[in-house]
């Protein structure tokens, strides 16, 4: 249940983090380092990655599991979004959004530092309006897209995400100026709009989904202060907030009927083992791996100094 919904968040925060972080780099270096870049990325992502693989590959050797071994090379070249479904293995499906996102890490950064902020802006909004004339296409030819969605038809959030980033400021200012858009009772209505498109989708409904999320993540990042702000902002949900791209992962071993899902469990016990092998993959493993990113910042001379 709204699980469409939660990729969409993801990915805008994802284009936003992603782009604030280019930017940032761009502004203190002078300059983007696709290597250093790449580095960081693979050391958040590949170690978690790894193991998850490794554990539906033992599954899948002992016969709990069945995966087709064409399904593999989908995964280990993170092209799950081009993959045939059905019949890929529900196990593995759910990878097809982090195969969305390292294409989106491969080609973003090359963009931004090849390029200047008219052309960033260019390709993203091509990228927003490539979704609803995809489907337009669709329809009107009556051709079945391959897969969940190859990137170009999938990255509309992503887009929204990297554009509310670059413009960030101008934005914030447009929203803390003003008393309609900063009043909580405004979020309040947002998320329940959204949530209505979310239980009835439609046609041209997913382009203004998608304004409606970044419009939600903008208010709260730029005025974190009130009643969302403390809860976010709260241990509980900052421990998910770390947790997240490994409970990400592990849920699909859990959440499904036997039969399907590996270790079929009711609720909550799913929803507590989840976090439980989520928490084993973070704190056992991830956070090695994360504590070597700071040393494969970008050391160029700041501009700063240059000056």
């Amino acid at each position: 249940m709204h699980a469409d919904l939660g990729v969409r968040v993801f990915f805008v925060i994802s284009g936003f983090l992603i782009t604030s972080l280019l930017l940032k780099e761009r502004v203190q270096s002078g300059s983007i380092s696709l290597r250093l870049f790449y580095i960081r990325r693979a050391l958040r992502i590949l170690p978690a990655f790894f193991l998850f693989i490794g554990c539906a590959a033992l599954l899948s050797f002992l016969g709990v599991i069945r995966v087709p071994p064409v399904s593999w090379a989908y995964v280990l070249t993170y092209t799950v979004n081009f993959a045939p479904y059905p019949p890929f293995p529900w196990v593995l499906v759910h990878l097809w959004s982090l195969s969305v996102e390292e294409q989106f890490y491969l080609l973003w950064p090359l963009v931004m530092k090849s390029a200047g902020k008219r052309t960033w802006t260019a390709v993203a909004i091509v990228a927003i309006v490539a979704n609803p004339v995809s489907h337009v296409a669709h329809s009107l030819s009556g051709a079945d897209l391959p897969g969940y969605g190859p990137f170009p038809l999938v990255c509309g959030p992503l887009a929204m995400g990297c554009l509310l980033a670059m413009y960030a400021r101008t934005i914030r200012n447009r929203i803390v100026s003003s008393k309609i858009l900063s009043d909580g009772w405004v979020l309040l209505l947002t998320v329940l709009i959204l949530l209505l498109f979310d239980a009835n989708p439609g046609f041209g409904l997913g382009v203004i989904t998608n304004l409606l999320l970044t419009f939600c993540i903008a208010r709260v990042v730029f005025i974190p202060e009130g009643l969302v702000g403390r809860v976010l902002n709260s241990a509980p949900f900052v421990t998910v907030g770390k947790l997240s791209y490994s409970l990400y992962l592990w849920q699909e071993f859990f959440f499904k009927p036997a039969g399907i899902a590996p270790i079929a469990l009711p609720p909550p016990f799913n929803l507590a083992a989840s976090i439980a092998a989520a928490s084993v993959s973070y704190w056992g493993l991830e956070v090695r791996f994360l504590g070597l990113r700071k040393k494969f910042r970008n050391q160029a001379q700041p501009v700063l100094a240059k000056t």
